[in-house]
C-alpha cells in the first residue's frame, strides 16, 4: 500500500499558507503534516517532521527560502523542496534551483499545478531511493542514446542539447550523460559553465578497457545532476578520436545512465555516423530559412539512404516564428517529415543564459522556450505526462520561392 506523501509548507503570508493546505487536503494520497511562516523555522520543521516534500515561497524575511532550501537539501537530502515565486523572480528561482530545489511553481499557479509538482517531485525522489537499493537496475533495453545534430551551423543545436539534458534529469530524476562531439570546437563547457578537467581524450588510452565505473572519472557534474563528457581542450586533439572510441564510451554510458544526450558536430565524418548509428532517436535541428530547410531535405534523403528509420528522427524546427515568411505548419510538407517539436525565439533570453553558463530551462524556467524543452523531453520520458497544446492545421498556400529553392516544386 502506497504511504501519503508528506507535506510541509512554508511562506510568510497566512493566507498563502491556507490556500495551499486546502489544495492539498482534497487529496487524499497527501498529508500536510506542518506549516512554517520563514525559513528559520523550515530547517527546524523539517528536521522534526521529516516531510517527503516542502512546498516553501523563495522571497520571505530572514533566512529566505533560497537559504533555507540550500541547509534542508544538504542536511535533509530525502525532503525534497518545491520552491514558489512570482512571475518576476527569475533571480530568487534560478538560484533556489541551484540551492537544490526539485521543482517550481509561479505565483499565480493552479491547484492541478500544485498538486503534479508535489506528485512529481515525490515520484522522482522514490524512484532514487529504488535505485540506491537495486530494486531497479538500468537495463540497456531501457535506456536511450539522443543525438542532436544538424547538416547547418549556427541552428542553436548546442544551446538545446544541454537545455534538454538539464530539463531531463530536473523532470525525471534519472541519471543523464550530457557528450559534446564537437571534437574541434566544442562549447557545452561553456554553456554549463563548467571547467573540466579531464575530457573525451583522456579516455583515450583506456577506452578499450572502459567500464561504468572507470568512464566516471572522465564526467564533469553540473548542479542540475547532468553528467559531461567534454570535447578535447584543443583542435588538434580532434583527430585523435576514433570511431572505436565513440563507439565504446556511447555503449558503457548507455549501461550507467537513463539517457545520453550526444551534440554531435555538423560534419557528416566517421565519428558523427558511428554516433548517429548507436542513437536511439537522432533529435534534426533546422531552422526557419531557406538554406537551412535545403540542408535538412539533403541531410533527411542522405539518412534514409543509410537505411535509418523514420521513426528514429525527430524534426525539430528552432526559433520557430513566422517573422521571415516561413510558416512552421508548412515545413514538414516540403521536408515530407513529420515536425515533432517546435522551439519558440526568444533571443534575449537564450543569449543572455548562454552568457551567463546558465541553461534557460534554470534561469528562466517561466519561458515560452524553456516550456517548449520541457515538452520535448516529454517525447522520451513518457510516464511523465504534459499539457500539450493542440496541433494547428497545415495552412495552405505556401509560395512558390521555397517550393523552386527546396526542389519540390512540380511541373504545370
Amino acid at each position: 500500500m502506497q504511504e501519503d506523501i508528506k507535506v510541509l509548507i512554508v511562506d510568510d503570508s497566512e493566507q498563502t499558507r491556507e490556500t495551499l493546505r486546502n489544495i492539498l487536503s482534497l487529496e487524499k494520497e497527501i498529508q500536510v503534516v506542518g506549516e512554517a511562516s520563514d525559513g528559520q523555522e523550515a530547517v527546524q520543521r523539517v528536521a522534526e517532521l521529516h516531510p517527503d516534500v516542502v512546498i516553501m515561497d523563495v522571497n520571505m524575511p530572514g533566512v529566505d527560502g533560497i537559504q533555507a532550501t540550500e541547509r534542508i537539501t544538504t542536511d535533509h537530502p530525502d525532503s525534497c523542496v518545491i520552491v514558489m515565486s512570482a512571475a518576476g523572480d527569475q533571480e530568487y528561482l534560478r538560484k533556489a534551483m541551484q540551492a537544490g530545489a526539485r521543482d517550481y511553481l509561479i505565483k499565480p499557479f493552479t491547484s492541478d499545478e500544485v498538486v503534479t509538482a508535489t506528485q512529481r517531485v515525490w515520484d522522482k525522489e522514490r524512484r532514487r531511493k529504488q535505485r540506491e537499493r537495486g530494486l531497479t537496475p538500468r537495463s540497456p533495453v531501457d535506456s536511450k542514446i539522443i543525438t542532436f545534430y544538424s547538416p547547418h551551423d549556427g541552428v542553436g543545436k548546442t544551446t538545446l542539447s544541454a537545455n534538454m539534458a538539464v530539463a531531463l534529469a530536473l523532470d525525471t530524476g534519472d541519471p543523464v550523460a550530457l557528450v559534446d562531439l564537437n571534437l574541434q570546437f566544442g562549447d557545452l563547457d561553456l554553456v554549463l559553465n563548467l571547467a573540466p578537467q579531464r575530457t573525451i581524450v583522456d579516455a583515450l588510452p583506456q577506452f578499450q578497457h572502459l567500464d561504468a565505473s572507470m568512464i566516471e572519472t572522465f564526467l564533469t557534474p553540473h548542479e542540475s545532476g547532468v553528467r559531461l563528457l567534454a570535447a578535447p581542450p584543443r583542435p588538434q586533439y580532434a583527430e585523435t578520436v576514433t570511431v572505436y572510441c565513440v563507439q565504446q564510451v556511447l555503449r558503457v554510458l548507455k549501461e550507467s545512465y537513463r539517457y545520453v544526450i550526444v551534440d554531435a558536430a555538423s560534419v557528416l565524418n566517421d565519428t558523427t555516423l558511428a554516433a548517429l548509428d548507436l542513437s536511439d532517436e537522432i533529435l534534426l535541428i533546422t531552422n526557419l530559412d531557406v538554406p537551412s530547410l535545403r540542408n535538412a531535405k539533403i541531410c533527411l534523403e542522405t539518412m534514409h539512404d543509410l537505411h535509418y528509420e523514420t521513426e528514429k528522427i525527430k524534426l525539430v524546427i528552432n526559433r520557430a516564428t513566422g517573422e521571415m515568411g516561413i510558416k512552421a505548419d508548412e515545413v514538414e510538407e516540403y521536408l515530407e517529415h513529420p515536425v515533432a517539436a517546435r522551439i519558440p525565439s526568444e533571443g534575449r533570453t537564450v543569449v543572455a543564459s548562454v552568457n551567463q553558463g546558465t541553461p534557460f530551462v534554470i534561469s528562466n524556467p517561466e519561458a515560452k522556450v524553456s516550456e517548449a524543452i520541457h515538452q520535448l523531453a516529454y517525447l522520451f520520458a513518457p510516464e511523465f505526462e504534459a499539457v500539450r497544446a493542440p496541433a494547428e492545421a497545415p495552412r495552405k498556400g505556401f509560395g512558390m520561392l521555397l517550393r523552386q529553392l527546396l526542389g519540390t516544386g512540380t511541373s504545370s
